[in-house]
């Protein structure tokens, strides 16, 4: 009887070998794109990227492939499944050159398109805004399944080292758990449900915020508890209210967030810039985080097992009168939210400036980035970013815009969902991206850091808001001294490219309060046509108030 067990274990073990793999319904897939309690989850597969980074080190991260097919097609990935890709940006391919996707080692590629082709609308990579041809570049956040491979290749243009023309890209794709497979994409599919999930995406409508209904008056000096909680649930969104629009106070007003009694806030950050307003109120919207009219607003998903306690320090030299809104959910898997704020200044010149440097398990959600170039030029945007994950470098991007799936030193200001540009102008940029469908996770220990500049020599100041998850709480990796916004050297000559930023995301308020800060700043002598301007703007927003009745 004992000599038949090891057979009778050989017999179970090979009935485990031959259960087949469980097939995820590409309408699931897509639910990654608009759950956004997905982000708080530490038990899923990690992102893996590749992209056209110079491997010698140097600046010149273009036309570098993974090699050639036999018929001399540039290999971007060639990607073995089950998996999906979540996530293709790429600029400077000749617009008339083809990109394919071969499945399975197909001869003949299921997808095959041109810059020109995506221009003029080829499915399913022409549904605004999950893929979009914008910023002088194009990126998809279209789930690409495939079953066992994924190569995609595009024509040789000529590209060389050094030399145009210059194709840069970036793959994100995400490996399935032991157990799970796809069936690949195929364009006989239906894409109807992607069409539903670019309707969430394109109204930004992620779910309704809790009224800001409980109304505190903070001193200055003083420090308040504005809702807390005993036992597990989670915190699904917070709003608070307030008229303050002095960035000073923004910036000196500090969130701090607490969970399971932990002595250190986990979140510990100046309030405007938790919230996206950094230097100034950016009334827009992300998915995550933004402010509508007067109300901040956070859907970052906030699990907790024992307690949770909401404060705000009042570091300013006046009172601060808001309101205070939150809806609780039942608790959901994932670690606990984490978010910190680190400044670097010009004189670092030499080193990158640390977004993030935390040790445990989570999971990195984003970030938001603001930098201001005492070059006076955009040589800053030249930064690399690089993530180390458990000492070792798994991420190496291909430029600072690159990796707001922007590029060419941005154009016009924007806000979507999972990126955004709220601030650009001479010489300053304020930039942020979430990675709800990317997640980046970690075991043990997590950096990710920005160069300044090429080889770090640029004079630049940085500030940053990081988001990440941990299985367990700890102090926010947060440095909140030196909070002074720093000194711009020309922003009293970039007027109009400021203001034309507040209209083109409908920001009248906005506007006229930056007229009244930039009069009291620098006096100017066409003052009276400022307020010409300011009372225009006033006329706009009452005649609005009254279509809206």
């Amino acid at each position: 009887m004992k000599n038949r067990w090891p057979i009778l274990f050989l017999i179970l073990l090979g009935l485990t070998a031959c259960k087949p793999a469980e097939v995820i319904p590409y309408e699931q897939l897509l639910s990654g794109l608009t759950n956004l309690n997905a982000i708080a989850r530490l038990d899923v597969p990690a992102t893996e990227m590749i992209c056209s980074y110079d491997r010698t080190g140097a600046n010149e991260d273009y036309n570098h492939f993974q090699g050639k097919t036999e018929d001399g097609q540039c290999i971007l990935a060639d990607l073995k499944g089950p998996g999906v890709v979540t996530r293709f940006w790429f600029t400077g391919i000749n617009p008339d050159k083809k990109i394919r996707f071969y499945f399975d080692g197909e001869k003949m590629p299921s997808f095959e398109f041109s810059w020109n082709d995506l221009r003029r609308g080829i499915p399913p990579f022409n549904i605004e805004p999950l893929s979009m041809d914008e910023q002088n570049c194009w990126y998809s956040f279209v789930p690409v399944p495939f079953k066992k491979q994924l190569l995609i290749t595009t024509d040789d243009a000529g590209y060389q080292y050094g030399r145009a023309p210059k194709m840069y890209y970036q793959i994100n794709w995400n490996p399935l758990a032991s157990g799970l497979t796809v069936e690949s994409l195929n364009p006989e599919d239906d894409f109807t449900p992607l069409q539903v999930a670019a309707r969430v995406w394109d109204i930004e409508s992620f779910g309704a915020l809790p009224e800001p209904d409980t109304p505190f008056s903070i001193s200055a000096g003083e420090t308040v508890s504005l809702w807390s909680r005993q036992g597990a649930a989670s915190v699904e969104a917070f709003t608070i209210q307030s008229g303050m629009h002095d960035p000073e106070v923004l910036r000196n007003v500090l969130l701090h967030i607490y969970w399971d009694e932990n002595e250190e806030p986990s979140v510990s950050v100046p309030l405007g810039d938790f919230f996206g307003s950094v230097w100034r109120r950016w009334r827009a919207q992300s998915s995550m985080f933004g402010s509508v009219g007067n109300t901040f607003f956070s859907r970052f998903p906030m699990p907790f097992q024992k307690s949770a306690r909401f404060m705000v320090e009042n570091r300013s030299a006046r009172s601060v009168d808001l309101k205070f809104g939150i809806r609780e959910a039942a608790v959901i898997d994932g670690g606990y939210f984490h978010s910190g704020w680190v400044h670097s200044g010009a004189d670092r010149t030499g080193e990158p400036h640390a977004v993030l440097n935390v040790n445990g398990k989570g999971r990195y959600a984003g970030c938001i980035l603001s930098q201001v170039s005492f070059d006076k030029s955009f040589w800053a945007l030249e930064s690399d970013e690089s993530m180390y994950v458990d000492g070792r470098k798994t991420w190496q991007g291909t430029g600072l815009e690159d990796y707001f799936n922007s590029g060419w030193y941005y154009g016009n200001v924007f806000a979507r969902p999972m990126q955004g540009l709220p601030v650009k102008a001479p010489f300053r940029t304020v930039q942020y991206r979430l990675h709800l469908t990317e997640p980046v996770l970690f075991d043990k220990r997590f950096e990710v850091q920005f160069e300044r500049g090429p080889n770090n020599a640029s004079h630049a100041a940085y500030e940053s808001i990081s988001f990440y998850y941990l299985d367990r709480p700890q102090a926010a990796f947060s440095h909140l001294e030196n909070r002074s916004r720093p000194m711009d050297p020309v922003r009293q000559h970039t007027l109009m490219t400021d203001l034309w930023n507040y209209e083109r995301f409908g920001d009248l308020q906005g506007e006229i309060e930056y007229i009244e800060r930039y009069t009291n700043d620098f006096k100017p002598p066409f003052a009276d046509v400022l307020k010409q301007r300011a009372l225009a703007c006033r006329y706009e927003l009452g005649a609005a108030s009254v279509e809206a009745l």
